[in-house]
């Protein structure tokens, strides 16, 4: 009997720590903050093991017209979680592609993925002004939405540069553009905002 009660006391202390929890998974444009609706999502969980990694949970579903999903587990321990969601069609921007977490992230429970359409940009940079071999230009170009570290067209050129980048597919929605350019020893930054619609080819002219 004493055996049946301390068994019992494990299982029910086992289940107690394995709360369940309620995952919120949501998909917006990064631009307009409109939700996507009809996503497929997914949440899988590991354990690994003598054997390796094995899945051990795989659930499946659709985002509703909110562009929302509300799924309730039971997270257990030893277990690495992941949630993921499809991409729209044309996506040219993804943030947070892919969430992880385990037992011990108690408040992860809030999975928001964010998308951008593709437009098109075609750059020319040129010095129209050059002194000599000395000059320098900074430039930057990226999505003012997005997060200070990504980074879509960057570089340094030194001297008389001109030429003139090709159409390519960018995240579409508003940009900042900013370069720092160097002439006969003097430094003098300068920045424009531009925008572009969904599947526009934009032309960018930069002239220093």
């Amino acid at each position: 009997m004493k055996k049946t009660i301390v068994f019992l006391f494990i299982f029910l202390f086992a289940t107690a720590c394995n709360k369940k929890r309620t995952l919120h998974i949501k998909a917006i444009n990064a631009v307009t903050g409109e939700p996507y609706a009809g996503l497929a999502y997914g949440i899988s969980a590991t354990t690994t093991g003598i054997g390796g990694e094995k899945k051990v949970y795989d659930h499946k579903g659709t985002l509703d017209a909110n562009g929302e999903a509300f799924v309730t587990l039971r997270v257990r321990g030893n277990r690495t979680y992941n949630v993921g969601c499809t991409k729209p069609p044309n996506t040219c921007y993804v943030k947070d592609i892919n969430f992880s977490f385990g037992k011990e992230d108690k408040t992860k429970n809030d999975f928001q993925f964010e998308y951008a359409e593709c437009g098109y940009i075609q750059l020319k940079v040129k010095n129209i002004s050059c002194y000599d071999a000395n000059d320098k230009i900074f430039f930057n170009l990226k999505p003012s939405y997005t997060d200070p570290n990504y980074k879509i067209i960057q570089m340094t050129k030194l001297g008389c540069f001109d030429f003139e980048f090709i159409d390519e597919p960018v995240p579409y929605g508003p940009w900042i553009a900013t370069w720092q350019v160097t002439k006969n020893g003097v430094t003098s930054n300068y920045d424009s905002t531009f925008y572009i619609n969904e599947n526009q080819h934009y032309y960018f002219l930069l002239e220093y």
